[in-house]
């Protein structure tokens, strides 16, 4: 009977191991089955995505150069940006950029200290009350020029390199603003400071729009209806209307040679060739080093995603800015930033006590890495303007600085 007994336990236990083993079989061929449909389903769809023409910003399902979306007119004007950009200084944009008397748009570059007009056509230049007005500190922005700017009742609209802001204010209100201590310089917002380089030169050269061309006037915060109302009168359809950091966007058509009679309104902050929204993926390939060109069907490195199952996720995370780079440690960064290693921890968030005092120039330097970021300021934050000086295309540009 022991033996018997003995006997049983040792068959039952070899019975346990044996169901275990197989179990532990049965969850590796469930596994292999499953990761090989991954795989297969990964693969077909690489099959399918290399049968399928990239879809690229500058060419169509075909892979022939996309066609012209306006007149020939647009498409030669947009190939000298900077054909009719004024200015009334010989400096260089290298030194008006660490100027505090310099005002840096996209039309014009303007020394506030020298009193030089500018040799704006007439039929762009201001009539009358423009109802904006660019209004420069005598230094740096300080929490008393923006106090000063509001008790003399302007409005600010968007920061302007440099030290300069974008007001709405009466003509009364500009004259009070001239003539405090704390600012530099008053100028009319003409209207050729308003139109989108491209569309500059047909205003300049008297051409007009290509029929039912597309334009996008950004407007001034509370002026929707009076240039609604203005766009009526003038026949000009309008197609629909979108927010943005500035004011609202009204997208119209329009035709001839309206665009004076557009910068014109004192409403109208911006005018910009509409332009549909596509995504860029392509032409940021070559600036991140992945291809050589932004029509490459194949990446530098040959990554094409082969061996990246459900475990192997991909993170790009942006960890801001690090301040203590030295492409950043020049006179654009006004006051000290703290020093950073690329193996520090990121920095917290200093308490609002702790923060910097706002400078126009930190906002400077936060432009070499996003142009539409917001001013780093305690008090009211006001965007960069829309009318900016974007960075020229022929001058050297710097090695970016690593976040």
């Amino acid at each position: 009977m022991k033996l018997r007994t003995r006997t049983w336990a040792l068959i039952s236990l070899v019975c346990f191991i044996a169901a275990a083993w197989f179990w532990h079989l049965g969850n590796q061929r469930e596994a292999q089955r499953l990761t090989g449909n991954v795989t297969n389903n990964l693969a077909a769809k690489r099959t399918n995505a290399s049968a399928q023409p990239m879809s690229l910003v500058s060419l169509g399902p075909s892979g022939a150069p996309r066609p012209a979306t306006n007149a020939t007119a647009l498409a030669n004007a947009a190939t000298n940006w900077f054909r009719y950009r004024l200015s009334n200084t010989t400096e260089p944009l290298d030194q008006l950029q660490r100027s505090d008397h310099a005002l840096l748009l996209r039309n014009a570059l303007i020394d506030t200290a020298n009193g030089q007009p500018l040799p704006i056509p007439a039929s762009l230049r201001v009539q009358g009350d423009p109802g904006s007005y660019l209004v420069q500190a005598r230094g740096q922005i300080t929490e008393a020029f923006r106090q000063a700017l509001s008790d003399a009742g302007a409005q600010i609209i968007s920061y302007v390199p440099v030290n300069a802001y974008l007001v709405r204010a009466d003509a009364a209100a500009a004259r009070s603003l001239g003539a405090l201590p704390l600012t530099q310089a008053v100028l009319p917002f003409e209207p050729y400071y308003k139109l989108e380089p491209s569309l500059l030169v047909l205003a300049v050269e008297d051409q007009p729009l290509p029929d039912n061309t597309e334009l996008n006037l950004t407007l001034f915060p509370g002026q929707r209806d009076r240039i609604v109302a203005a766009l009526q009168a003038m026949n000009t359809a309008v197609l629909r209307e979108e927010r943005s950091p500035f004011g609202p966007t009204l997208r119209i058509t329009s035709s001839g040679n309206t665009l004076p009679l557009l910068a014109a309104l004192p409403g109208v902050q911006i005018i910009e060739q509409a332009r549909q929204r596509r995504p860029a993926n392509d032409l940021t390939r070559p600036i991140l080093h992945v291809a050589t060109n932004t029509t490459s069907p194949v990446n530098v490195l040959g990554f094409n995603g082969s061996g990246l199952g459900p475990t192997h996720p991909v993170a790009v995370a942006d960890t801001g800015v690090w301040a203590g780079h030295p492409d950043l440690q020049d006179a654009s960064l006004a006051t000290p930033m703290p020093s950073r290693t690329p193996t520090d921890t990121a920095p917290t968030s200093p308490a609002p006590s702790a923060a910097p005092a706002p400078t126009p120039h930190r906002l400077r330097s936060c432009l070499a890495v996003r142009p539409m970021c917001q001013a780093q300021s305690s008090g009211p934050r006001a965007p960069l303007s829309a009318a900016w000086l974007p960075p020229s295309k022929s001058s050297p540009s710097r090695p970016s600085a690593r976040a």
